[in-house]
């Protein structure tokens, strides 16, 4: 689950190092070999087609992801609430990405200005706004207009995933099977597919100062997520119908196996203070409190342009 909250932020530096690693498996495996075949032509465009796109696709299921772990977050408060937290580990390699996090009623903001991504979800405008601090530009869609990008998404991915599954059967033994290594569980379509369940565990230990039990969420018998929440945060539940109306809508789609995703969710009793994935990414909470955030900080600033949004087909989006 590229899950948590702000694992988002990260999908600028996993596209660049998904690139940078993906490249020498293909060269790897056809080290040494004769000139290229229609076989290998067609497989070395089919696998970059199909990664470009997972790639712009993990952006917004990162936003999905964003969304369900907002879910369980947000309804711990009232009030406005401001954390702080450590994405480290995955693609990241030493690196050490800090965000903060801004919630009142209604209006939820992610910040990672060394990177200078920026996402602002407004339940009240049902806006979802993506800003490039580093440019100065933003681009902004509503829930429909993101609901429906997602469903075409996955459409695509799915039709161009049923088109190389074809191919490959094709191909020769050895390319095939490093083209199965390549692409992983992604050509079986079966993580999709599969149900997600979240137990609680009797596992505790603390973080940032507060007590935390682990929940462990597991997918096809494995533990993909391991996550801490704490119960020390009062006022659980005050905010859950505000978020429920989105993340029903969102969930919707399914993209990438989301909506049994955010069901699974539900299930985690606490906010939620750091969460392992299997990927190797880990997004630890250091401080968490409540206070009021002053209304501007959920607004596009000042003299920012506005682009077209990204989608799977666009390497980069015009300014209006």
């Amino acid at each position: 689950m590229e899950n948590h909250i702000t694992c988002m932020r990260l999908c600028r530096e996993a596209r660049s190092s998904c690139r940078k690693a993906r490249s020498p498996i293909i060269l790897r495996g056809r080290e040494n070999r004769p000139a290229s075949s229609s076989h290998d032509r067609w497989s070395r465009a089919s696998a970059d087609m199909f990664t470009h796109n997972r790639k712009e696709a993990k952006m917004n299921k990162r936003i999905v992801a964003l969304v369900a772990a907002l879910f369980v977050a947000v309804t711990a408060y009232g009030q406005g609430v401001y954390w702080e937290s450590a994405t480290s580990g995955g693609a990241l390699g030493d690196r050490v990405i800090s965000t903060q996090s801004f919630y009142m009623p209604h209006m939820f903001k992610s910040s990672t200005m060394d990177m200078g991504n920026i996402v602002i979800v407004r339940l009240d405008k049902q806006m979802i706004y993506q800003i490039d601090a580093n440019e100065k530009t933003y681009s902004e869609m509503t829930f429909s207009e993101w609901e429906a990008q997602m469903k075409a998404m996955g459409q695509k991915m799915d039709a161009q995933r049923d088109e190389l599954r074809k191919k490959m059967e094709e191909m020769p033994e050895e390319q095939r099977k490093m083209m199965e290594q390549m692409m992983g569980g992604q050509m079986a379509g079966k993580t999709k597919d599969a149900p997600i369940d979240v137990k609680k565990t009797s596992e505790s230990k603390k973080i940032a100062g507060f007590s935390c039990t682990k929940y462990s969420v597991t997918q096809e018998g494995k533990e993909t997520i391991a996550l801490w929440a704490t119960k020390d945060l009062k006022g659980y539940d005050s905010m859950r119908k505000d978020m429920e109306e989105f993340t029903t809508r969102m969930m919707a789609t399914d993209f990438g196996g989301m909506k049994g995703l955010a069901d699974a969710m539900k299930k985690v009793d606490g906010f939620p203070m750091e969460t392992d994935m299997h990927e190797g990414v880990k997004v630890a909470v250091t401080k968490v409190e409540r206070k009021n955030i002053a209304a501007n900080e959920f607004e596009v600033p000042a003299g920012f342009a506005k682009v077209k949004p990204k989608t799977m087909d666009d390497k980069d989006s015009d300014r209006e």
